[in-house]
């Protein structure tokens, strides 16, 4: 029973961190006029979900996503939504590919990278912001993609064992 709750709890310690990551390192320390979105609880939430079961990944992604809309966001169910969606998709495409730790990292970036673009879509969409595509990418995404592709290059071994070690097999 206990070993079926490290996972979310770590979940829950990457959402908080995600927050204090923001307060603690501002964007402008590194790069003037550039936001860093860190996305380490989604990146894992695509771990479970290639590495370990897909249901469980998809069920802790709409929570976690529930909680992360209810918290940071004015929009409820942006990432409710997009977190299962995106992690189930991304699992599908390992499937094909080749479940390899360079190839499940490569994946969780490019899945970051959709986030990105479905969440500033649905924003702009809904004219929640009015920054253009050009400066959205400029300004957020590609130092988004990097700042998680440093997280994914540091964790994704430990993380994909970890995994392995704790998922409930399908």
């Amino acid at each position: 029973m206990m070993k079926r709750l490290i996972l979310p709890i770590i979940l829950l310690f990457l959402f908080i961190l995600e927050s204090i990551f923001v307060d603690v390192l501002p964007a402008s320390f590194i790069m003037e006029d550039h936001l860093l979105v860190p996305h380490f609880l989604f990146v894992t939430i695509v771990f479970i979900s290639i590495r370990g079961n897909r249901n469980e990944g998809m069920l802790l992604g709409a929570i976690y996503g529930l909680m992360f809309d209810i918290v940071y966001t004015g929009i409820l169910g942006l990432y409710l939504f997009s977190f299962p969606l995106i992690a189930y998709v991304i699992s599908k495409l390992a499937g094909i590919l080749q479940n390899h730790i360079v190839i499940i990292s490569i994946l969780s970036i490019v899945s970051v990278v959709i986030l990105e673009f479905f969440v500033f879509g649905v924003n702009s969409l809904i004219g929640y912001t009015t920054i253009t595509m050009n400066t959205f990418i400029e300004r957020r995404l590609i130092s988004t993609a990097i700042l998680n592709g440093i997280f994914v290059i540091l964790l994704s071994y430990p993380l994909a064992k970890l995994i392995d070690k704790l998922s409930v097999v399908e």
